[in-house]
Parts: structure tokens; sequence; C-alpha cells
């Protein structure tokens, strides 16, 4: 049995329900959920049990905001009339050759393209803009050569990019320069502000002699914050310095103003072999910011959160809340693991009542401690999970994939009406319980998109197949019942019944799309 988890610091006051989860079927690049059900493969789950929950209590901080109170009693199983969906688009575009992010805001869709699939000396990112039927409205100009964009975020008037670049850059704008100026630099990760004509007006840089990585990306009105890894040596440029938490091995975290890209507040939440942080997540409503990440005490001192003993031993993943304005710590949960126990956590998204929703990869049996089923046992390959956290710990958590063959989850999004969205790429089959089924080519991969209301059910299953098909990233708009867009790469053809396919020639390589 594993002992309950407990809130450390609350950040808010508990009581509210989760609204109980509609549908989001009209979707920009694809309706999921109503229209031709695939014929489901008969098919079981097993399970075991590995990681557990913190004990440590602590006190409260009350708000004015209501966090969610877990959504009353967690189903944990397949909605009546669960489904698998063939995937049907509204619109679709082919851009480049992969994509680092898309967002979805008033109506309209922002994605971030490159035209390399990975980092080279020649790559560059643009920036570009449908409305929501799907015409493309602009594409914003092109990167100088070496950059690569990994992540970004969209506010009224402003988007903000974040990636990696070769060596020290000049971006579009007299004062965006990524990296030093003059010297030698290294590989800087860096976040810049654009206007709604494309322009650079600030970019922020960190580089170190050992490399940087960044780690996550997430913007409201009041501040855009960073996550970056570094290595090695180094310093940071721009309009904010930052000198005192940048040390040898860093895994920071910088909150700028998003109209200046002055220094607001920053974090070391420790060398990069210790801490790890794979998500962030802003909320203006709350005033929070919520990092998500892993942890492994062994490795060295862990910094997450107001009280050190919560992570000062073993390994596991956190989840941890902060004041957006000054960076005050105000709620931290583990959960620990067991033995060797692998959990990835790869996204984060809030419900509107404030809980969030987790989602990220496990290898070996995986157990959160809640009152749902026992996750299957991935044996040595990665499956899918997807949890609802509460200040109070999970609430349900739900597992889908099998021992033999790689699931791995990508991207998670909620939209209005409370309904979570997942992503991600399988090989094999995917098991989602229920004698349900995904299967994805012989020998190839396939992207899936996966539907869950707010207690847990599994309402349906889409698969994206072309040679390969990889679905990175999703957004939502914030409407209830507002458009859903889907992004990735696909390595030849993929027939969203548009009329016209996305992708190419196979030969080609992978080209990025969005739908």
């Amino acid at each position: 049995m594993n002992p309950p988890l407990t809130k450390v610091r609350a950040v808010c006051c508990a009581g509210l329900c989760a609204a109980a989860a509609g549908g989001c079927n009209d979707l920009i690049g694809l309706e999921v959920g109503q229209e031709d059900p695939i014929e489901a493969d008969a098919g079981a789950s097993s399970g075991g049990s590995s990681v557990s929950g913190s004990s440590a209590g602590g006190s409260s901080a009350v708000s004015a905001v209501s966090s969610g109170a877990g959504g009353g009693n967690p189903a944990c199983n397949e909605a009546e009339g669960a489904a698998l969906v063939e995937p049907s688009g509204l619109w679709g575009d082919t851009v480049g050759a992969s994509v680092g992010g898309i967002a979805a805001l008033d109506d309209g869709v922002t994605a971030l393209v490159n035209d390399t699939a990975s980092l080279t000396a020649t790559s560059s990112l643009t920036v570009a803009r449908w409305s929501a039927s799907g015409a493309r409205e602009s594409v914003l100009p092109a990167s100088a050569s070496g950059v690569r964009g990994t992540h970004l975020a969209v506010t009224p008037g402003v988007t903000f990019v974040a990636g990696e670049s070769t060596a020290s850059v000049r971006l579009s704008g007299a004062e965006c320069h990524v990296g030093p100026q003059g010297g030698v630099s290294h590989r800087p990760s860096f976040v810049a502000a654009l206007d709604s004509a494309g322009q650079c007006t600030w970019a922020w840089s960190v580089d170190f002699d050992g490399g940087t990585t960044p780690r996550g990306l997430a913007a409201t009105s009041g501040a855009v914050v960073l996550a970056v890894e570094s290595a090695g040596k180094g310093r940071s440029y721009g309009p904010c310095v930052i000198r005192r938490t940048v040390a040898e091995g860093a895994s920071l975290i910088a909150a700028l103003d998003p109209e200046s890209g002055a220094c607001k507040w920053d974090l070391n939440l420790g060398d990069p072999a210790a801490v790890s942080v794979r998500a962030l997540v802003a909320s203006a409503t709350a005033g929070s910011l919520t990092v998500v990440g892993s942890y492994n005490a062994a490795n060295g001192a862990v910094a997450v959160g107001e009280d050190p003993s919560r992570t000062a031993e073993g390994h596991g993943l956190f989840v941890a809340r902060y004041a957006l304005d000054d960076g005050a710590p105000q709620q931290v949960t583990t959960l620990r693991g067991e033995g060797d126990q692998r959990v990835e956590p790869r996204g984060v998204a809030q419900l509107p009542d404030g809980d969030l929703v987790l989602v990220g990869n496990y290898a070996g049996p995986l157990d959160l401690g809640d009152a749902c089923p026992r996750m299957p046992d991935a044996g040595n390959t990665d499956n899918v999970f997807v949890a609802r956290v509460s200040e109070y710990g999970v609430v349900w958590s739900r597992g889908f994939g099998d021992a033999s063959t790689a699931q791995r989850a990508s991207g998670v999004t909620v939209d209005g009406a409370g309904s979570i969205h997942v992503t991600g790429l399988f090989s094999g089959e995917l098991d989602l319980g229920s004698a349900m089924k995904l299967a994805a080519p012989a020998g190839k991969q396939a992207g899936f998109l996966m539907k869950l209301d707010a207690a847990g059910h599994l309402v349906s299953a889409s698969k994206l197949a072309g040679d390969t098909a990889d679905l990175q990233v999703v957004a939502a708009a914030g409407t209830a019942g507002g458009p859903l867009v889907v992004a990735g790469n696909v390595t030849g053809t993929l027939d969203l019944h548009l009329g016209d396919l996305l992708g190419g020639d196979a030969d080609a390589g992978p080209r990025g799309f969005v739908s």
C-alpha cells in the first residue's frame, strides 16, 4: 500500500470539484470521437507497483483562487461509447522539416517551424500563422542560420520563441543577439520576443562551454519563463544578467519581463544530473508557475520547493508551484520511485479548476498510489501514463501500452470544457484496454491522439500513420467546444481526408505538418 500524498505548501484553498468533461469534437485538424469508428482488436492489460507518494505535511497558504479537490470519484475506465476513431481533418498544411511548437489563441493558430529536423550550421526557423479556417495568414521572417526553435508561447500581440543555436547569432532586430557579440561561443539557448510583424524586440540567452539545452517555456502578460539546462562554465547575455545562480551545471528557471526582457527572478534547482525540468505551465489567474520534472538525489543536491528534505533522498517526479511575480515557492508534490523504476514526464496542462494533468513515459511497472487499477507493465520498453494531480496528490492515473513495443507521450492540452487531449508516438500495438488497440503499420511508427474526460475516462483514440508519423505537440483554444490543433512530423504522406495529402516524398525525409 503506498502512503498518501500530502501538500507541503498549498497555493490555494481546496473545494471545487472538476466539471464534467464534455467533448471537443469539432477540431481544427481532426474530428475525433464522433465519426467512422474503427473496429477494435481484443486485448488485456496487466500491472504492477513501484512509485509511492511523499508523506511529509506542511503549512497552508491561502489565496483568492480555489484549487481543484480532485474531481469527485475517478472512474479510470472507458466512457460509454468510447471508440477508436478514424481521424478526419478540417484543414491541414505541410510546413518545413519539423514543428517545434504550436499555440492556439483568439481563434488563430501559431506554429514554430524549423527547416531542418535537427540543429545544424544552416538551420533556421520561421513563425507561421493561420486563421481558424486554415488560411495561412503570415509567415514571419526567418532567423539567421544556425538556429533551431524548440518551444513556443503566445500572448496577445507577442510571440515568444525558445531554442538553441550553434554559435553566436543575431536575430531579426537591432538588439537581438544570441550569445556573446564577440569572442568564442558554444551552443547557446535563448528566448526571444517577436512583435506582430515578426521583428525581434529583445532576446536573452545563456552560453556555457559544456553546452545548454532549453527545457520549457511559459508566458503570461506578466512574465515569460524559460527553463534551461547548462554544463560547464558560462554566463547569460541580454537585458537580464544572471550571475548568482548560474553555476557550473545548473537546471535554471529564469523569469523575465515580457516587454523588456529584464530580470524578474531566477532559480537554480540543482545540477542537471540530479534534477531535470521537463515542462512548464503558467497561470495568470492563479498567479503561479508549475514546474514538472524528475530528480535523483544520488547524483547531487536538489533544490525544489521550500522544503529541501522532500527531495533529499531517492528519485522520482516532482510537481512544484512558484509565485509567478517573485518565484516564491508555494507547493511541491513528489512521486517517489522505487528500485530502478524509470519515469519520464513529457508534458503538463492545467484543468479549469486548477488541477494538473501530467503525461509521460515509464518502463517496468508503475503505480502512483491512487484508486485506479494498476498500469500495464511496460517491461523494458516505454508505456504512456496520464495522471491528474491536485494539491493533495494523485487523483487518478491511466497507463497505456504493453511490454513488447515502445509507446511514448509527447504532448497534452486541456480544452475549455475540461477534456484532456494527449498526443504521442508508438510502434507495434498501443493497448488501450477493454479490447481496444491502435496498430501501427508493420515495422513503422505512427502518431496517436487520445481524448479523456476530467474523471479519467478514455473517450476516444485515433491513429495518424504515414511511413512514420510523429505527433509531437497539441494545442486547444480556450473556449468550450473550441478547436483542437495538432502538429508533428511525417515521413511520406499522411491522409486526413482533406483532398490533398500532407507530407511529401518519403525519400526527401521528414516534413512538418499542422492540422
